[in-house]
């Protein structure tokens, strides 16, 4: 008998790099990446960071 998986929680991105080119000085420059749980189960994030 096969056990069955257990729930989970699944990251999901909109994108998993992100190109800024060249950025000049002046005004900040503003990407957006949309996180959405494509699991059954909560998903917690925590000491996120950019990099």
């Amino acid at each position: 008998m096969l056990a069955a998986a257990a729930p989970a929680a699944d990251l999901g991105l909109s994108a998993s790099t992100i190109d800024y080119g060249t950025v000049r000085e002046g005004p900040p420059v503003i990407k957006t990446v949309i996180l959405t749980n494509n699991g059954t189960e909560t998903l917690t994030i925590a000491n996120a960071s950019a990099s």
